[in-house]
């Protein structure tokens, strides 16, 4: 369970689906991840396990489709 108190990358049930035609694929499924201001991260794994999604997500530059994702107290793109 992530601790929400924590400054720095706070991400709580983090879950992201994407539409391709009539299917729906799983892109994440809850996510939970908590790290203190100031730390280094790195995600590590295969090709398609999500990375690159986490850190659009991250970045404010895709929408997640549920959870929560904080970066020093501050959904990405506000």
């Amino acid at each position: 369970m992530t601790n929400l108190t924590a400054t720095g990358i706070n991400i709580s049930g983090l879950t992201k689906t994407f539409k391709v035609g009539r299917q729906t694929v799983e892109a994440l499924g809850t996510v939970d991840l908590a790290t203190t201001e100031g730390t280094f991260l790195s995600l590590l794994g295969p090709s398609g396990c999500g990375k690159s999604t986490v850190l659009r997500i991250l970045a404010g530059l895709e929408e997640l489709t549920d959870g929560t994702v904080l970066i020093n107290g501050v959904s990405p793109g506000s």
